[in-house]
């Protein structure tokens, strides 16, 4: 994981940052109250980072100070159970309008359409 990167920042254009750390250049996405505490161009920057794994991406997130890496790891944390909440919730839904349309009435012997 890379927590934290030190070096010159090369570009600044919302929402990427690109930063050169020993020759290595990272490529970041910032919110905008980091982007207004930036320094020039050709400064020297000092980030804390948070690096995401997705199936569909890999994505690096820079943060000028720690409680905003902090606020943004909590809002993924609620968005994560968020998702599986829901996931839940649709597959629950699913098997009670299947039983709903599959399974017969006891009351009226006839198939319900909807419960």
């Amino acid at each position: 994981m890379i927590g934290r990167l030190r070096g010159t920042l090369l570009e600044k254009q919302p929402p990427h940052l690109l930063i050169d750390v020993q020759g290595v250049a990272y490529e970041l996405q910032a919110s905008m109250q980091t982007f207004y505490r930036l320094p020039e161009m050709n400064e020297p920057i000092v980030l804390h980072t948070h690096f995401s794994v997705r199936e569909d991406a890999q994505q690096l997130y820079g943060f000028f100070d720690e409680r905003e890496r902090t606020l943004f790891r909590t809002l993924i944390k609620v968005n994560e159970l968020a998702l599986a909440v829901l996931c839940s919730i649709n597959s629950i839904a699913r098997l009670t309008a299947r039983s709903a349309f599959f399974e017969p009435s006891v009351a009226t012997n006839n198939f319900m359409i909807c419960s």
